[in-house]
């Protein structure tokens, strides 16, 4: 399916659609189009159900410019955690987004 992030999106915030995918999986190949922002997050994508080299997840801009969605750190930035973590081997396609 298709799902939008952001403010006026579908899911309030990008924690809250990937809780929503990993707590729900995958019938088929989801994209997640973040609307333009700059968002703050400590997100780990684990396995999700029903994710294969077919049923990926693609998390992109809605612009399809990569600069108009920045992830960063929601911490202090005083480890070396990036904004998502991939945990699992998840099949992730075409992030066309910025990670700071």
């Amino acid at each position: 399916g298709n799902y939008t992030g952001g403010d006026t999106g579908t899911f309030k915030t990008l924690d809250d659609a990937i809780s929503a995918i990993s707590l729900c999986g995958m019938g088929g190949p989801v994209t997640l189009r973040v609307l333009p922002g700059t968002y703050y997050m400590n997100t780990t994508i684990g396995f999700i159900n029903g994710s294969s080299a077919t049923n990926t997840l693609t998390i992109t801009s809605y612009t399809g410019d990569s600069s108009s969605v920045i992830l960063q750190r929601a911490d202090d930035a005083s480890s070396q955690v990036a904004p998502i973590m991939i945990d699992g081997g998840q099949p992730i396609y075409d992030y066309i987004i910025t990670l700071e």
